[in-house]
C-alpha cells in the first residue's frame, strides 16, 4: 500500500510535465513482463530511446525523481553564467533557436528537462539560475528575479531576446505554444529533409502557391557576408505565410545544389553574385523553380538584387504563372546525423542492452536448456575433430591437387565501352568522386588495331574502380573534342579547322566530378597540340603517314605519372554538350 501511494503521487507529477505513464499486471501479462525484463513485482522501469532502465532503490518521491533525471541524456540543457552565455547565444551554426530557462533553483527542473528532450531536434537549451552570483549581469539585463521562472528565446540577432515568458511557475502549455510558434531562425538553413518539407511544403495550388526562397552558399567564411546581407533583407520583410526564406550549404547538399544550378556552380565568377532560387513544390515528386536573374550581390549592387527578388516573389505569389524550370525532387541529406562511428557504437550499445534484457527475462529452465545445448555442441565438435584426424594426409593432398587442377584460370579483361550520350552522362556529368574516365580517340580506319594496342597498355590499371575505359569515334564526336579544347583556351582560338587525323590516338583522362582533365597526345607527324602537349616524349617525327604501332608509345609511363598526380590538369567551367 505504501508503494501504491508513492506511485500515485509520482504519476501525477510526471503526467503534469508530459511524461508517458503506463502500468500492467505482472501475472496477467507475462509476455510483456518477459519483453521488458521484469522478474518480480512491484517493479518500475523507464523506457527511453528504446532502452529499458530499472529502478533499484527505495520507493520515495525523491529517489524516483532522481531515477528519471539520471536516465535522461545529460546534454539536454547547458548550465550557463555570465562567462558562458555569450558563447552559447552566438553559436547558431547548428541551425537552431536558442532557449534559456531561468529559475531560483541551482539546476533545471524535470519540467524543463522534459521540454528539452521533446524539442531537442529544433532548439538548443540553456539554464541560468537567478540565485547564482556568477550570473548577475544577465539577471539584471533581463530582470530575472528569485521566486519567478523565465523563458527567453534568441535568434541570430542575439543582443536581446525576441520572445519571452515570465511567470511564477512556467506552465507546460505556455512553453509549448511559444516554442511551436518560433521554430526557425530568421534565415534558417535547409539542413535536413524535415526542415526542407516544413519551409518548402507540398500540396499548394498554382493559384495559392507557397514558395521558399533559397540562397546558395558554401560553408566558408567568405560567404558569411552574403548570408548576413540576405538575413538583413529577410528581417525587413513582413511575415508572409506563403513565402519562406532559407539558405543552403551547396558543399553539403551537393545533389540538391547541382540539380537547381544545373551543375553550373553557385557563384558568378565575374559579378561575384551567389545564386538564389525561388522554389514551389506541388507534389513530393516534382519541383518547380526560377532563378534570380543576376543572383544576390553585395555592396552598391545589392539594391538591384533586392528589387529583382521582390519582383520575382511578387510575380510567383500573386499570379498563376508556373516557374521557369521543372525537375524531379532532389534529395536533401540530414546534416545533423551522428557520424558513422557514433552510429555504430550506439547500435552496439543497443544490442548489448537488448541482450542483457533477454538474459534478465530468462528463467532457470531456460538457463538449463542453454547449458545442455552448449555441452552437446562442444561434445559433437570434439568428436568430429578426433575423427577428422584419422583421415590420411595423402588423400587430402591428392584431393587438393585435383581441386586446383579443376579450377578455371581467370584472364584479366579490359572492359572498353563506347563513348556516347549514355556513358558521357553516367561517368562524366554524373560521375562519382574519384572516378576518372579514360577515353581513346579513334576513327574507322585505325580503330581495331588502335583499340587492341590501347587495351594491352591499360590492362594493369583495370584492378579497382579508379578508371572507366571508353572509345570515342572521331567521325561522330570531333565537334565535342574541339569544343573542349576551345573552352580550355578560353575561346581565344577558333579550332573549326582541326585535323581529325592529328587527333587519332589521343587519350583523355576526365574527372567529371571535379571538372578537370589530362591529355596524352600521340606521336604523330604533326605534334602541335596548341601548347597543351603532355606526352611522355616530345620528339618530332617527319614521316607523313601514321605508324599505328608507334602512336601510343609512352602511354604506359604517362599512365604511371597520371596515377602519381604528376600530369598537368586542365580545368573547365563546365563539360560541353556531346555534339558531332
Amino acid at each position: 500500500m505504501k508503494v501504491d501511494a508513492v506511485w500515485e503521487k509520482f504519476v501525477t507529477d510526471l503526467e503534469d510535465i508530459d511524461f508517458g505513464i503506463g502500468t500492467f499486471n505482472f501475472e496477467l501479462d507475462r509476455a510483456l513482463s518477459n519483453r521488458v525484463g521484469v522478474t518480480s513485482p512491484p517493479s518500475i522501469v523507464m523506457i527511453i530511446n528504446k532502452k529499458v532502465k530499472f529502478f533499484n532503490d527505495e520507493y520515495t518521491q525523491k529517489n524516483m525523481r532522481e531515477f528519471v533525471r539520471n536516465n535522461l541524456p545529460n546534454n539536454l540543457i547547458r548550465i550557463l553564467n555570465d562567462d558562458t552565455v555569450a558563447e552559447f547565444l552566438q553559436d547558431y551554426s547548428a541551425n537552431k533557436i536558442r532557449v534559456i530557462f531561468s529559475s531560483s533553483k541551482p539546476r533545471p527542473s524535470l519540467r524543463f528537462l522534459s521540454t528539452a528532450f521533446k524539442y531537442q531536434k529544433r532548439f538548443d537549451f540553456g539554464f541560468i539560475s537567478n540565485s547564482d552570483k556568477k550570473s548577475k549581469s544577465f539577471k539584471d539585463l533581463y530582470k530575472l528575479y528569485p521566486g519567478k521562472e523565465t523563458l527567453l528565446l534568441f535568434h541570430e540577432y542575439y543582443d536581446s531576446a525576441f520572445a519571452s515568458i515570465n511567470e511564477q511557475k512556467l506552465q507546460g502549455k505556455n512553453i509549448e505554444n511559444i516554442l511551436n510558434s518560433n521554430k526557425y531562425l530568421i534565415l534558417p538553413r535547409l539542413s535536413s529533409p524535415n526542415v526542407f518539407n516544413e519551409l518548402c511544403p507540398t500540396g499548394t495550388t498554382r493559384r495559392s502557391k507557397a514558395v521558399c526562397v533559397v540562397l546558395f552558399t558554401y560553408n566558408i567564411k567568405d560567404h558569411e557576408e552574403y548570408r548576413k546581407s540576405f538575413r538583413n533583407y529577410v528581417k525587413e520583410q513582413s511575415s508572409q505565410q506563403r513565402v519562406k526564406y532559407a539558405y543552403v550549404y551547396a558543399d553539403s547538399q551537393t545533389q540538391f545544389a547541382e540539380a537547381i544550378t544545373r551543375k553550373e556552380g553557385i557563384e558568378n565568377v565575374t559579378t561575384k553574385a551567389l545564386k538564389v532560387a525561388l522554389i514551389w513544390r506541388n507534389s513530393k515528386l516534382d519541383l518547380y523553380y526560377s532563378l534570380l536573374e543576376d543572383g544576390w550581390k553585395l555592396g552598391e549592387y545589392n539594391e538591384e538584387s533586392v528589387s529583382a527578388l521582390k519582383k520575382l516573389v511578387d510575380t510567383a505569389v500573386n499570379t498563376r504563372d508556373t516557374l521557369d524550370f521543372k525537375i524531379d525532387q532532389p534529395s536533401i541529406i540530414d546534416e545533423h546525423q551522428a557520424p558513422l562511428l557514433s552510429r555504430i557504437l550506439n547500435k552496439l550499445d543497443d544490442w548489448y542492452d537488448l541482450g542483457m534484457m533477454k538474459i534478465r527475462s530468462m528463467d532457470s529452465a531456460t538457463w538449463l536448456a542453454i547449458f545442455v545445448s552448449i555441452f552437446v555442441v562442444l561434445g559433437i565438435g570434439f568428436m568430429s575433430s578426433a575423427l577428422s584426424k584419422l583421415d590420411k594426409p595423402v588423400t587430402q593432398s591428392k584431393n587438393k591437387e585435383r581441386s586446383n587442377q579443376n579450377l578455371p584460370k581467370e584472364k584479366p579483361t579490359v572492359y572498353l565501352q563506347t563513348f556516347c550520350a549514355q556513358t558521357y552522362d553516367k561517368y562524366v556529368l554524373r560521375g562519382e568522386r574519384g572516378l576518372r574516365t579514360l577515353i581513346i580517340m579513334t576513327d574507322n580506319e585505325y580503330q581495331n588495331k588502335l583499340l587492341q594496342k590501347f587495351a594491352s597498355i591499360v590492362l594493369p590499371y583495370t584492378n579497382g574502380d579508379a578508371f572507366i575505359f571508353c572509345a570515342l569515334d572521331l567521325d561522330e564526336y570531333l565537334g565535342w573534342y574541339r569544343h573542349l579544347l576551345e573552352e580550355t583556351l578560353d575561346f581565344r582560338r577558333d579550332l573549326s579547322t582541326i585535323n581529325k587525323k592529328n587527333c587519332v590516338g589521343t587519350v583523355l583522362a576526365l574527372n567529371g566530378s571535379r571538372n578537370y582533365y589530362s591529355i596524352f597526345h600521340p606521336k604523330l607527324p604533326s605534334n602541335d597540340f596548341l601548347g597543351l602537349d603532355d606526352s611522355s616524349d616530345g620528339e618530332n617525327q617527319t614521316d607523313s603517314t601514321i605508324n599505328i604501332n608507334d602512336v601510343l608509345n609512352g602511354l604506359g609511363s604517362w599512365m604511371d605519372r597520371l596515377c602519381e598526380g604528376q600530369i598537368k590538369r586542365f580545368r573547365v567551367q563546365y563539360w560541353p554538350m556531346l555534339s558531332r
